[in-house]
């Protein structure tokens, strides 16, 4: 019998599996689970939901309890995290659920979607807010580049390099913060007004890039809050430094070619092929573009219904690390 429930701590094990089948070429599913869902307290992913036939897994849709400031108002909303459904159940009751669960809930977000979620998104006029659009910058210097072409050259040795403890760029400099403890954000967790932004505080930070094992290093320039956080991937075997999240004031709007002055400084000394990062509001588009980064198309589209966020024409301050998008 097919059937759906809220998630529970002793769904981990069962999830693997489903993930296993849903993903087979994909090799970090334990890790993906243990960093994200399960490194929560189960008030903060209690609504995602999951569909069963019997004792078995067959399709889920994840989501992530957070907060978020539009137009200079503070509500609690939702990530949705996964839309999935096994192909062998794509035409039972499953999609029911899925469509049942979306209509009730009003306070999803979106990014980066799924070709069941857009449907889904579709069907629920749901609003299609702003669009994260990707650009890379490529290390002309780097030996790597050759790997596009004939994978010659391994990339242990890119991962082996150490991070440097800081990055100067022109007046700022941007120092690496080796603990939650020491990371510096505003008292409301947000950094501009008038717009549609995520909250980052140090419970945020210390869940996304502070566990044990992370993969992820953090700058933040000394003496204020502007920040970004990075990691290392992989992208057709060239390595990439990749921008997950950053934070600034967009008054002072310059402070968006520190970041990439730093992260390029970066790139270089871990001799890494190019730099990659999203971006969602316009100005940051058009500083990339002006940098000579390379665009990927319109971007993933960043969707929601919940009201106060689709009655005005907000700028979105979106990154990756708002998402699961930096996980795939």
């Amino acid at each position: 019998m097919i059937y759906s429930r809220n998630i529970s701590i002793e769904d981990r094990e069962a999830l693997e599996i489903f993930y296993r089948k849903a993903y087979p070429q994909r090799k970090d599913i334990k890790k993906y689970l243990d960093s994200t869902l399960f490194s929560l307290p189960l008030s903060q992913i209690k609504d995602s939901l999951i569909i069963c036939d019997d004792d078995k897994i067959i399709g889920v849709n994840l989501c992530i309890s957070t907060k978020a400031m539009i137009n200079n108002e503070e509500y609690d909303i939702v990530w949705s995290y996964d839309t999935l459904v096994l192909p062998d159940y794509r035409t039972t009751d499953a999609g029911t659920f899925i469509v049942e669960f979306w209509y009730k809930r009003k306070d999803i977000f979106g990014a980066g979607l799924s070709e069941i979620s857009e449907k889904m998104s579709k069907v629920m006029k749901s609003k299609f807010i702003a669009y994260a659009t990707a650009y890379i910058k490529f290390n002309l210097t780097s030996r790597y580049l050759i790997n596009l072409i004939r994978p010659i050259f391994p990339l242990q040795s890119v991962y082996e390099k150490e991070f440097p403890l800081t990055l100067s760029v022109q007046d700022t400099k941007f120092q690496k913060i080796n603990s939650p403890e020491d990371f510096v954000v505003p008292e409301s967790g947000y950094w501009n007004n008038g717009i549609i932004e995520f909250k980052r505080d140090i419970d945020f930070i210390a869940w996304r890039f502070f566990q044990s094992d992370s993969r992820y290093t953090v700058y933040q320039e000394i003496g204020g809050n502007v920040y970004f956080a990075c990691r290392i991937i992989e992208w057709h075997n060239i390595p990439l430094l990749y921008i997950v999240d950053y934070r600034f004031d967009l008054a002072q709007i310059e402070v968006f070619n520190d970041i990439i002055d730093g992260a390029l400084i970066l790139m270089k000394k871990l001799n890494c092929a190019g730099l990659y990062i999203r971006c969602s509001l316009e100005p940051l588009r058009e500083i990339c573009e002006k940098r000579h980064f390379l665009g990927k198309g319109q971007g993933a589209q960043i969707v929601t219904r919940f009201k106060p966020a689709t009655k005005g024409d907000y700028p979105v301050f979106f990154t990756a690390a708002d998402s699961d998008m930096d996980f795939k």
